[in-house]
């Protein structure tokens, strides 16, 4: 019976002992097999020359990795017949045998049935004929690769790995055999597997060598960051296959959030500090004309102190003007500016930088690329000449008293993939594929240094001594409320270019950006209008300018005050005035409710954020009005709504 063989053909080792010393000392390879396919030893020269551990060998048979495809079937028969017969050795046989490095070996095997410890079990004793890697220098790279601190791969020209170190199975979790054959791309996040496939094609048809970031996910679901590099491999037994190297990234990427995060800090300080200055100026002059304003009444009613204090209140305002417009920059920096969005073509706003740009008196050439055809986007004509006239003067500046060029180019153009597109862009990622219109500034100055050029865009940053205002980015700010990106490349010595890409517009028929003001003359329109608002300073203001215009006002402080003053007689009501940003009940919430009382009632939206009022739709009953609002502009909204023709009241 096959159990008595498998004990004949241990009877010969009672003491395994001499024969373990035995088999360690041989140059055959000499393994242990379980018939049901567990490796239970292998000798010294099994692994130097195969590369491979027990653990390396967690299959069934018939998913063995190791011999070669067109061999298994055979093998596997050779076997199964074998261990079902009363044999006790069968062989020698041969075979191909593919090691840890994707080489092939020509395998000549003996198999002997025995018992080890007890259970039934195959000794193979195999000889290999050439092509065996137990030269010194072999040897010698694959203790380098095997204890390298990078996964390292061999890949062939479909993406699938031949080959995996130590280290690419600690970083994936998972064993050889699993490895073994498998994809590439498998071993990534799924948003990133279709750009790893795309970046070894490019590898295979550019025939170099090539670097990308991504991240990795082990068999626990978890991810980080590694750079893949990939190179081709010439002569690697007749076939197309790659050498990768996958090096961890995610403590070096740590460490610069933490840089980042320092000088988000420290940008956050300056910021401050710039604010500050700004701030104190600004109450300077408003505290001090409130005295004297002060003091003018206390002199008496004469016309000389009326006059006085009407040049202070002048001042105040102009002081208050100052703040808002403040205000607006530090928003349009972080994206929340009040940006209308007219068709512009950018011919204009070039012509008008032109003029900007001659009233400057420069010693310096400047030229144009301009395309004949319209360039046409959506925006805010102003922010756009603040963008421009900002990037030409900071390329005035750099380039100084002496003699220099600005070269100034719109054009329309197809930005390219974001696997091909340059870095560096904010906000990132780059562009998406798509049609955009560039405005590149170019200059010959001294250039950027590298320590400088990340902080370039932070608000009141500069090499040039404090107090210098928001500088580009304000530019920043206006690029990212048109939905664009900007890119600054630049080097000591070779001047700076200056990107800008923004959103083509595709429009059907011409189309005019008109800007219609209301006079405070018109016929006035009575009635009583709905004032909402948790700061008593804007229900005030609305209060004042309202009943000076001819109107009733109802105010309330929140959205369930407002609920209850409106539902007390629904029918007089005019139009309502609505803060978005209330604690408790919010402005659309509470629009919702006045509309099912009165489905037609004219809502004015008022919110200090431009995200906010660009969520309104208007139409006939409804429209935005952002803060800060003058008097004048408040009355508009009303009387716009009442006559049925609503109006963009943006302050720009």
């Amino acid at each position: 019976m096959a159990g008595d063989c498998y004990a004949r053909g241990m009877s010969r080792f009672e003491d395994v002992s001499p024969f373990l010393s035995l088999a360690q000392a041989i140059s055959e390879l000499v393994f242990v097999w379980n018939p049901e396919g567990r490796m239970l030893w292998v000798n010294e020269s099994f692994k130097r020359t195969t590369g491979l551990q027990i653990e390396d060998f967690a299959f069934r048979n018939v998913d063995n990795p190791f011999i070669h495809p067109d061999d298994l079937t055979r093998v596997v028969t050779i076997l199964a017949e074998f261990v079902a017969s009363d044999e006790l050795r069968v062989g020698p046989f041969e075979n191909r045998f593919v090691d840890a490095w994707g080489r092939t070996h020509i395998v000549r095997s003996e198999v002997t049935k025995i018992l080890w410890d007890g259970e039934a079990a195959l000794l193979f004793v195999a000889s290999t004929s050439g092509g065996t890697l137990q030269s010194e220098t072999d040897l010698r790279y694959r203790i380098l690769v095997e204890s390298s601190d990078d996964g390292i791969l061999q890949v062939d020209a479909g993406g699938r790995i031949l080959f995996s170190n130590r280290r690419f199975q600690a970083m994936t979790g998972k064993a050889p055999s699993e490895i073994a054959k498998s994809e590439l791309a498998d071993f990534f996040v799924e948003s990133e597997r279709p750009r790893i496939r795309a970046f070894l094609d490019h590898v295979v048809v550019q025939a170099e060598g090539s670097t990308l970031e991504s991240r990795m996910v082990d068999a626990h679901g978890a991810t980080t960051w590694v750079t893949v590099t990939a190179s081709g491999l010439e002569d690697f037994d007749d076939m197309e296959a790659f050498l990768v190297v996958l090096h961890d990234i995610a403590e070096a990427r740590r460490l610069e959030e933490s840089v980042r995060q320092a000088r988000k800090l420290e940008s956050l300080a300056i910021l401050a500090g710039g604010i500050a200055h700004d701030f104190n100026n600004i109450m300077t002059g408003v505290l001090a004309n409130a005295a004297f304003a002060e003091a003018s009444i206390a002199d008496g009613e004469s016309p000389e102190a009326w006059t006085t204090m009407g040049e202070l209140l002048g001042e105040i305002r102009q002081s208050a003007e100052r703040a808002a417009r403040l205000n607006a920059l530090l928003l349009t920096y972080i994206g929340q500016g009040q940006t209308s969005r007219d068709p512009i073509d950018l011919h204009t706003v070039v012509a008008e930088l032109r003029q900007r740009i001659d009233a400057m008196n420069a010693p310096l050439a400047v030229s144009f690329d301009v395309p004949p055809q319209p360039v046409s986007i959506r925006g805010d004509a102003v922010q756009l000449l603040q963008l421009l006239v900002q990037l030409v003067a900071n390329a005035v500046e750099a380039i100084g008293s002496g003699p220099g060029h600005i070269r100034f180019r719109v054009d329309p153009v197809v930005t390219p993939t974001v696997e091909e597109a340059p870095q560096g862009w904010l906000p990132s990622p780059p562009p998406p594929h798509g049609l955009f219109a560039r405005i590149v500034v170019q200059d010959t100055g001294p250039g950027i240094a590298s320590e400088v050029l990340d902080r370039v865009f932070d608000p009141f940053f500069s090499t040039k001594g404090t107090g210098r205002g928001l500088g580009l980015s304000e530019v920043l700010g206006i690029v990212r409320n048109h939905h664009g990106f900007i890119r600054l490349d630049s080097e000591p010595q070779r001047g700076t270019t200056v990107e800008v890409y923004l959103p083509l517009a595709t429009l059907t028929s011409p189309q005019l950006a008109d800007a219609a003001n209301v006079s405070a003359t018109q016929e006035e329109h009575r009635g009583v209008v709905l004032v909402v608002d948790d700061e008593a300073t804007i229900r005030r203001i609305a209060r004042r300018t309202l009943e000076r215009a001819g109107y009733a006002v109802t105010t309330a402080e929140n959205g369930e005050e407002a609920l209850l003053r409106f539902n007390e007689a629904p029918s007089t009501y005019v139009a309502a005035l609505v803060d978005h940003c209330m604690p408790g009940m919010r402005g659309d919430e509470l629009a919702i409710h006045l509309r099912a009382i009165r489905p037609q009632l004219p809502i004015v939206h008022t919110s200090g954020f431009r995200d906010n009022c660009e969520a309104v739709t208007d139409d006939a009953c409804t429209m935005s009005l952002p803060k800060p609002f003058r008097p004048d502009q408040l009355l508009a909204a009303i009387r716009s709504l009442s006559s049925g023709s609503p109006q963009d009241h943006s302050t720009g």
